[in-house]
């Protein structure tokens, strides 16, 4: 099991689109598309892989554990506080981080109505260097949507599909785990739910300026937003490659609501076609050889030339 998820650790430290055969081909397709353009970052480590390390090596450095919420965990190097994932503050985690170089962000309790967040300044664009974080909080029992609209953009390297400035959304039981991040230009058209009753929402610009974003979120009930308004899946496109696991093939469902949009995404794709190409090396074309110098006692098989 650890060697899988430090395996997993390596790719995503690379961009998705790291030494693909082709440029418009991802070389790791995450299972939630949404994700796609939260692998590549290398700013810095994950608050998890620090978080795992703390626990390792200086579990025994503080005499007791914290009540860290959200996530939280006793920082070994002030036993008095709680060491907080990106977006909280506070002794034990309990509080929302504040804007940096704006007054913007804070906790927001939803109801059925939509509420309207958005980056600084929209639709005038944001200034570079500022942050914003939300939390959006649904009555008990209840569930928080949230869904783009109007113009989005967020500075990315578009070639390598890696965000440089984004909007990331925590949505799952965890708020330690890094979350989905939207970036580039073209306004996302996802509607994302959340896993419990608040979803955490950050804003994050390094790089640039820019147009950045807004977004409506509501509060709605754990059943009803799970009603099935979809139509069945379309069958699999044609695969764009016939060979090597370097193609990718698609299906679509059709929303059947009349206003407003379903939850969830109206594609699916998955890599196909993984038979070897034609034109690697066969048995037919091996000879047998040896290494030169000190592994002579080795055989081996090269390719004719």
């Amino acid at each position: 099991m650890s060697i899988i998820r430090d395996l997993f650790l390596v790719i995503i430290c690379f961009r998705s689109k790291a030494f693909g055969r082709y440029d418009d081909l991802f070389t790791l397709n995450t299972n939630i598309a949404d994700y796609q353009k939260t692998i590549g970052q290398r700013d810095q480590l994950s608050f998890n892989d620090i978080r795992l390390m703390n626990v390792i090596y200086c579990r025994n450095v503080c005499p007791r554990r914290l009540p860290c919420q959200r996530g939280g965990y006793t920082d070994p190097r002030r036993c008095d506080r709680c060491r907080c994932p990106d977006g909280f503050t506070g002794q034990y985690c309990e509080q929302v981080m504040p804007g940096y170089g704006v007054d913007c962000g804070g906790r927001l309790h939803l109801s059925s109505g939509w509420t309207r967040i958005s980056s600084p300044g929209y639709p005038a664009e944001f200034r570079e260097g500022q942050e914003c974080s939300w939390l959006l909080v649904a009555p008990r029992g209840q569930r928080v949507q949230l869904r783009f609209y109007g113009e989005f953009e967020m500075y990315c390297k578009v070639r390598h599909s890696l965000c440089m400035d984004y909007i990331e959304i925590r949505n799952s039981t965890d708020f330690a785990n890094t979350g989905m991040r939207y970036c580039c230009y073209g306004t996302p058209k996802s509607t994302i739910m959340s896993a419990t009753e608040d979803m955490l929402v950050l804003f994050r610009s390094f790089y640039r300026s820019g147009k950045g974003f807004q977004a409506q979120a509501r509060a709605v009930p754990i059943y009803g937003a799970l009603v099935e308004e979809w139509s069945d899946w379309s069958a699999w496109s044609e695969c764009s490659a016939t060979c090597g696991a370097c193609g990718t093939r698609t299906r679509t469902r059709t929303c059947s609501l009349t206003s407003g949009d379903c939850l969830g995404g109206n594609t699916q794709s998955e890599v196909c076609n993984d038979v070897p190409c034609s034109g690697l090396c066969t048995t037919k074309k091996l000879v047998e050889t040896r290494c030169g110098g000190l592994l002579d006692l080795i055989g081996g098989l090269k390719c004719k030339q």
